[in-house]
């Protein structure tokens, strides 16, 4: 394998890791938006929160569960 190739390999992983994790990171925000909204909001409020999280939840176990 040339150093050409093992660099462009490098640089795909790179991107690849960047992504995901640029992912997870807003994924975390969603998170914590829903759960600030709940705990300043009212009761359906609360309720759209808990919603998100928990889709959130599921889209990152889902991911992390194909991508493992």
């Amino acid at each position: 394998m040339s150093r050409q190739s093992r660099l462009a390999d490098l640089e795909q992983t790179a991107k690849d890791y960047i992504s995901a994790e640029r992912k997870r990171a807003e994924n975390e925000v969603k998170v914590l938006e829903a759960v600030l909204s709940g705990r300043t909001g009212g009761a359906g409020i609360q309720k759209i929160g808990v919603k998100v999280v928990a889709s959130v939840a599921n889209a990152d176990l889902a991911s992390y569960l194909r991508d493992s």
